[in-house]
C-alpha cells in the first residue's frame, strides 16, 4: 500500500469561500465545508472523508486563532483528505497552485503539518508488538533531536523551536539512547512525548499516526512534497531497519541522508532548500 499523508496548510489572504471556489476548480477535488478549530473532527466529517478510498478527495477549511494577517485579516487552515503516495502529493500540489492563483499567501504565523499513517503502510509494522512499535516512535523522536540543526536548516527561522514545534525533549526521559534504547525505554519515553512539538506522537499508540509539525507555512507544492518524502524515508527507516547508533553519523544533513538512505534526487532538492534558508542560530538549538 502506498504511504498515506494528510496535510494542514495554514494560510492568509483569502476568505474560506474564496478557498472553496479555488479548490472546486481542481479536477476530482470537492470542498466539503468550513469549520471552527478542529471542527471537522468533532462533527465526524474528518473520518467520513478519510475512509481510505483513493477517490476520496474532499477538502475542508478550519479556523485557527494562532494565525494572523494585518493586511487583510483573512486566515484559514486548509485540511486535506488522506493522500495516497505520489499521486496524492501530486493532487495536493494542484490544490496549492489553485489557491495561489486565487491570491492565497503565507506569513510567519503560518505552519504546515504533515501527518503520516504508519500502521496502514508497513506490513512489518503491523506485525510488531507494542514494544517494537514504541521503539519505532522513539527512534524517530530521537532522530529529530540528534539531527536538530540539520532539520532546522530545511525550514524557515519562524519554525525553529517555537511554541508550536519545539525540539523533542529526548534527554528528559531517561537520557538520549541514540536510537539503540530498549523497547521498555521507548515505551516509557512514549508516555512523555510532546503533542505540540516538532514530532507529535499523541495518536501514535491509538491510530499509528505521526504528525510532523515543523515546516513553515508554504503553498509551494514541491517544497511540501520534498519535505513529505523526507519524512517518509525517516518513517520507513524506523520501521524496517535494525537499530543503529546515531553517533556513527555526522549531525549534518549528509549524515541524516546517509542514515535513512535518501536517494540522489531528493538529496539534491533538499540541499537546494537548505541553501535558501538562513543559518541556524544558537537560540534555535535550545530546548523550550
Amino acid at each position: 500500500m502506498a504511504q498515506t499523508y494528510g496535510l494542514e496548510l495554514e494560510m492568509v489572504g483569502l476568505s474560506h469561500s474564496a478557498i472553496a471556489a479555488a479548490i472546486e476548480t481542481v479536477e476530482e477535488a470537492t470542498f466539503a465545508g468550513s469549520f471552527g478549530y478542529h471542527g471537522s473532527r468533532r462533527l465526524g466529517l474528518r473520518h467520513a472523508r478519510m475512509d481510505g478510498s483513493a477517490n476520496d478527495c474532499r477538502w475542508v477549511t478550519e479556523t485557527d486563532s494562532s494565525l494572523s494577517c494585518r493586511r487583510t485579516g483573512l486566515t484559514a487552515e486548509i485540511v486535506s483528505p488522506i493522500l495516497h503516495g505520489q499521486a496524492g502529493l501530486a493532487h495536493a500540489r494542484r490544490i496549492m497552485k489553485a489557491v495561489v492563483r486565487a491570491g492565497g499567501k503565507v506569513n510567519s504565523s503560518c505552519g504546515t503539518h504533515v501527518t503520516m499513517g504508519v500502521a496502514n503502510c508497513s506490513a512489518r509494522f503491523a506485525r510488531m508488538g507494542e514494544g517494537a512499535k514504541a521503539r519505532v516512535a522513539g527512534r524517530i523522536y530521537e532522530l529529530y533531536d540528534y539531527f536538530w540543526d540539520a532539520i532546522c536548516s530545511l525550514v524557515a527561522p519562524s519554525r525553529r523551536n517555537n511554541s508550536y514545534c519545539s525540539r523533542p525533549n529526548a534527554r528528559w526521559a531517561g537520557g538520549m539512547k541514540f536510537g539503540i534504547g530498549t523497547k521498555a525505554h521507548y515505551q516509557s519515553v512514549l508516555q512523555n512525548m510532546c503533542d505540540r512539538g516538532a514530532v507529535n506522537l499523541n495518536n501514535f499508540r491509538s491510530s499509528g499516526i505521526i504528525e510532523f509539525r515543523m515546516h513553515n507555512g508554504t503553498l509551494n507544492g514541491h517544497k511540501i512534497s520534498n519535505w513529505a518524502m523526507l519524512q517518509h524515508r525517516i518513517v520507513s527507516w524506523a520501521c524496517n531497519t535494525a537499530p543503529v547508533d546515531f553517533r556513527n553519523f555526522e549531525q549534518s544533513l549528509e549524515g541524516l541522508f546517509e542514515m535513512v538512505n535518501v536517494n540522489a534526487q531528493l538529496r539534491t532538492a533538499l540541499l537546494e532548500r537548505a541553501a535558501e534558508t538562513p543559518a541556524v542560530t544558537p537560540t534555535q538549538r535550545s530546548w523550550s
